[in-house]
């Protein structure tokens, strides 16, 4: 830096005149006139003595803090700024008490016929009608009736005399293991049911093992 202002103070003294140098001024200072020729060195020192001054001196200590003044008065508002961010949420507050049931509305209108439910089960039979009026005899259904009766009389009369059929069965010989016995439909067995009597009505010979089996019907008369 001192080469700097050298050469720039150098130049500058072609164009001053009327410079003076070697005259002291206060604080050890060189002074100078207008007109006369300025000489470098004398400028540089200059410098340095206002160098040498100020990196001498040290500051001194803080002075004790003044009473505080008067409060001003409050500014104007400000304007309002612009919203911050939204927060987090917050929890969920407890839930409130129940509020007192409202006006009922008006009905709405009515939905679509459903469909048809599945049959329910019969219920318990109703108690009997009370007994109604006899009706008036007619003669030529008790002249029917009379008929039907007359000829049911007949029939039995003829089943006393040849009997009832009850069933049949049939009985393979011992000789063959009796592997030719048919059981009766109406015992399941090779017998009668009760109040029939076995009657023979024929033999045959069976035609896979070639053993004879006796055949009976059963016969009963009613009383």
């Amino acid at each position: 830096m001192k080469i700097f202002l050298r050469v720039t103070l150098t130049v500058l003294s072609f164009s001053m005149t009327n410079a003076f140098a070697g005259n002291n001024c206060a604080n050890g200072l060189n002074c100078f006139s207008n007109g006369s020729i300025t000489n470098a060195d004398d400028v540089n020192a200059n410098f340095k003595t206002l160098s040498d001054k100020i990196g001498g001196s040290s500051p001194g200590s803080n002075g004790a803090s003044g009473a505080q003044g008067p409060k001003g008065d409050t500014g104007a508002t400000g304007s309002q700024g612009a919203p911050g961010a939204q927060g987090a949420k917050g929890d969920t507050g407890a839930t409130g008490s129940q509020g007192a049931a409202g006006a009922q509305g008006t009905p709405g209108t009515q939905g679509a016929k459903g469909d048809t439910g599945a049959t329910g089960s019969q219920g318990a039979p109703g108690a009997q009608g009370s007994k109604g009026d006899t009706g008036s005899i007619n003669t030529s259904d008790l002249n029917n009736l009379q008929g039907q009766i007359n000829s049911l009389n007949n029939i039995l009369n003829s089943l006393k005399t040849t009997g009832i059929i009850n069933g049949g069965f049939q009985v393979g010989d011992s000789t063959c293991s009796k592997v030719g016995d048919v059981v009766n439909p109406a015992t399941g067995a090779t017998s009668c049911p009760p109040n029939f009597t076995a009657v023979t009505v024929g033999r045959i010979l069976h035609p896979e093992t070639k053993c004879g089996a006796v055949q009976f019907v059963c016969k009963g008369f009613p009383n």
